[in-house]
């Protein structure tokens, strides 16, 4: 039996993880859980089905809990890479919610810590685990994609200020665009054309009113010779993201909220746009309806976090195993993540830390 502790019952581990953990329970025993907010740690105690210790401090947890084998960091992105470290100090192997730091210096300085103490650091980079970036990646190790030339990356996001949180609106102190909202499609994106070689040009618009960086666009190589195109929006006038993979032999197109991906090559015509709309369709409102008659033990939307957070506790039992996205994975888009951020971010780096603890642990 593995013994775990939580860092963060927020949002995300309250309609995501507390539903793996509780799944998981034959595997694992979450023996702690640690949140500023009281009304959250009643909620995911609740959900976890089993009891556990809470704590409103995260230093407590971890005195008084010194024999876990793991913490799980689901807290603001500004505070994971003190916390994780923190975890490596004692030992702990780390599951920790994107993004592993906020600099790729950070990044590297976790890969190199968890190393040398012999631990494993997961991070939950939980969209390569969707059903539709499974099934294209399928596609390219087949060899029906052939050899990939180009990624497109496209993010449209609403404003920022309907998010609960109220760090999220920081937008230029906490990166929030890069590496809170955009983050999951730059992993894909990096996922599917490797590293970035050089940055061939990049556009930033920032809104001073408002304190927010609103569009990023960039031209990107990558070492693999692919070219790369991103498009990442705040304030669109239309909510969509795709990642758009063009290959020798076949294109795909992956899309989400609701996922889809589909593979294509010749011309397409209308009648091939509008079956694949409708397959988008119902695949999404069929399943939604049956869950909605007999709710499953894990809902649908919670599949790649148990993929993921499955995987994370099958490593931990074989050690031969590797975990699911370790820290050394995800150094590309943390590469990626750099060469964006540090013209996005420069004035904002200037005038106000991008680290340090946050007051509320939630997501």
């Amino acid at each position: 039996m593995v013994r775990g502790g939580l860092i963060g019952c927020g949002n995300v581990v309250q309609q995501f993880h507390a539903p793996v953990w509780r799944a998981l329970h034959e595997q694992v025993r979450i023996e702690a859980i640690a949140d500023a907010d009281a009304a959250a740690l009643a909620r995911v105690s609740a959900q976890l089905g089993s009891p556990c210790a809470s704590y409103a401090d995260v230093d407590a947890l971890l005195d008084a809990h010194p024999n876990l084998d793991f913490v799980s960091i689901a807290t603001p992105g500004f505070t994971h890479y003190p916390l994780v470290i923190k975890a490596i100090q004692r030992g702990l192997h780390v599951l920790v919610e994107k993004p592993l730091a906020l600099s790729l210096a950070d990044a590297r300085d976790v890969t190199q810590r968890a190393a040398a103490a012999g631990v494993q650091v997961c991070v939950a980079h939980t969209y390569r685990y969707r059903d539709a970036v499974l099934a294209i990646r399928e596609a390219l190790a087949d060899g029906r994609i052939g050899r990939v030339y180009q990624v497109d990356t496209t993010h449209h996001g609403e404003s920022i200020f309907n998010d609960p949180a109220s760090w999220i609106w920081q937008e230029r102190q906490h990166r929030v665009l890069l590496y809170e909202h955009a983050i999951h499609f730059l992993d894909l994106h990096t996922y599917f054309a490797g590293p970035v070689e050089r940055v061939l040009t990049l556009t930033v618009r920032t809104d001073e009113h408002l304190h927010c960086t609103t569009h990023v666009y960039a031209l990107l190589e990558h070492t693999s010779g692919a070219v790369g195109r991103i498009d990442l929006q705040l304030f669109a006038s239309s909510n969509f993201t795709h990642v758009q993979v063009f290959g020798t032999a076949n294109d795909a197109t992956m899309k989400f909220s609701p996922e889809a991906s589909y593979l294509y090559s010749g011309r397409v015509n209308p009648l091939d746009e509008a079956l694949l709309a409708l397959k988008r369709t119902a695949d999404f409102v069929v399943p939604t309806l049956r869950e909605k008659v007999r709710p499953p033990r894990l809902p649908r939307k919670a599949r790649s976090h148990d993929r993921l957070l499955s995987g994370f506790i099958a490593a931990l039992g074989d050690r031969s195993q590797p975990v699911p996205v370790s820290a050394a994975d995800v150094l590309p888009t943390m590469e990626l993540l750099e060469v964006l951020a540090q013209p996005t971010y420069a004035a904002a780096a200037s005038a106000a830390p991008v680290s340090g603890s946050a007051r509320r642990t939630d997501r």
